[in-house]
């Protein structure tokens, strides 16, 4: 598609109502270096949309749903995702700046070398998520759900949850630093490898959870230290 036809598509999806865009998308959408600032989409589906080496500004989705797709080598910057589904969707070397994600679902995602920053995800669910070679800087979830997730050489520096569920999540190679979990259900879920350097656990559900080879340096259970602990036990 040529950047003409590209920037044409864009104008269409803009065109009324302020910006908004509200409409099915009959056939696949294509974005191929292109910037696109403070796009508006309300009640829309894309069905396999790709996006590519594309800058996206003050993105704002309500309702929408998002089957499949690509998204590679593209900057999303202040994103915000409301009540929005996204079905097997695939990125590969993204960055997402200053997102927030309302009541959202995301089912059998792919994540490749995403860098994510200050990200609020607030009552979202996330189903069979495949997170790998990533960074999340700051990332807040409160009373987000997730089962099956697989995450690997993942970077998750000062992470925050409040009343999260991951039951039997695969956490490899992950870095935990300073992160803090509040009455997290984190039941059946193995860790491996992963850095717990100054971490904090509170009112956490750990039954059957397994952690091993991990650095557990000031990492505190319910107050308990939990490096202090192992080693009066001689372990």
């Amino acid at each position: 598609m040529s950047r003409l036809a590209v920037v044409v598509m864009a104008a269409a999806l803009m065109a009324g109502l302020g910006g908004l865009a509200e409409s099915v998308a009959d056939t696949p959408v294509s974005y191929d270096r292109v910037d696109l600032s403070k796009p508006r989409f309300l009640n829309l589906a894309m069905d396999a949309p790709l996006f590519e080496s594309v800058v996206v500004s003050s993105i704002d989705a309500d309702r929408c749903a998002f089957n499949g797709g690509t998204l590679d080598f593209s900057t999303f910057a202040e994103l915000k995702l409301e009540n929005d589904k996204l079905y097997k969707p695939s990125l590969r070397y993204f960055a997402i700046e200053y997102p927030t994600l309302y009541y959202g679902t995301i089912k059998y995602g792919k994540l490749e070398s995403v860098d994510i920053s200050d990200t609020t995800l607030y009552n979202c669910d996330f189903d069979d998520v495949s997170y790998e070679y990533g960074q999340i800087d700051e990332l807040k979830l409160s009373r987000c759900t997730g089962r099956d997730w697989q995450l690997n050489n993942i970077e998750l520096r000062n992470l925050r949850t409040y009343y999260l569920s991951a039951r039997n999540a695969r956490w490899e190679r992950s870095d935990f630093y300073s992160g803090y979990f509040y009455y997290a259900d984190l039941s059946g879920a193995e860790f491996s490898g992963c850095d717990f350097e100054r971490s904090k656990l509170s009112g956490c559900d750990l039954s059957g959870v397994e952690i091993s080879n991990c650095d557990i340096r000031g990492l505190r259970i319910n107050g308990v230290d939990i490096e202090e602990l192992l080693r009066q036990a001689g372990r």
